[in-house]
């Protein structure tokens, strides 16, 4: 990875609105569909590979398996655990290229929809033309956030200096998350401090958990130098993610 000397503009550090954020649980069952057959009618459809497995209903395959830009998942990640996010248009909320704070919008998100939320999973790749950090989520509320530039990362509650590599950073705060003793046994938290960027990544340095306040979880993303950056939240399983791109 390249290390370039940033030329610090003047940037406005992201606000971090912290309000108290009540989770009321979700308890209630999605009632199966009954897709019970005829007995006469499954002596004739049990051979039917149709019938059997239809791939367009499978959880265990993505019916559209490319990155932002259109390119197919050959094209791009380089950590095989950053698989390549659906296009750009499946998204639920999102912003478009920009280096100003930006907040999520859904109307669903201003509570989280009631029940648990947890991050499960922090993951980073380098593609062409742009890093991208990927939140993925576990639980039945909905993710808001706050994501902009920092000036000097800190805290939240503390206010205390949190150390992070590079010489820019992206405070990202998701608004709606649960603390871990307050979840159920059933959703596991990443368990992560620092996530590394990919040693081919252009401007990405790493990811830096620092803390859950008040239903916000706030992360901070080193940066070679200031970048601009899009979000966007994508469903099955939820995920944030946010795309970085050098200046040019």
């Amino acid at each position: 990875m390249r290390r370039r000397s940033a030329h610090r503009s003047a940037r406005r550090s992201l606000s971090i609105v912290v309000g108290a954020v009540l989770l009321v649980a979700c308890n209630g069952d999605d009632p199966a569909t009954d897709r019970t057959d005829e007995p006469d009618e499954v002596e004739d459809l049990s051979d039917d590979p149709a019938e059997d497995d239809d791939p367009a209903t499978d959880p265990g395959e993505d019916a559209d398996d490319t990155d932002e830009d259109g390119d197919a998942d050959a094209d791009a990640a380089t950590d095989p655990d950053e698989a390549e996010e659906p296009d750009a248009d499946d998204g639920t909320d999102g912003v478009a290229l920009t280096t100003e704070p930006t907040t999520s919008t859904s109307e669903d998100d201003g509570d989280g929809g009631g029940g648990d939320l947890a991050v499960a999973d922090v993951r980073a790749g380098s593609h062409d033309g742009f890093d991208r950090v990927t939140f993925e989520l576990t639980g039945d509320a909905t993710a808001g956030w706050f994501v902009g530039p920092e000036d000097e990362p800190s805290s939240q509650g503390s206010g205390e200096p949190v150390e992070v590599e590079g010489d820019a950073y992206l405070g990202v705060a998701l608004r709606n998350v649960t603390l871990p003793p307050e979840l159920p046994e059933e959703i596991e938290p990443w368990d992560g401090e620092r996530l590394a960027a990919p040693s081919d990544a252009d401007v990405l340095e790493e990811v830096v958990d620092d803390t859950i306040f008040e239903g916000i979880h706030l992360f901070f993303i080193g940066l070679d130098e200031p970048v601009s950056y899009r979000i966007d939240r994508f469903e099955d399983p939820q995920r944030v993610v946010i795309d970085l791109i050098e200046d040019p």
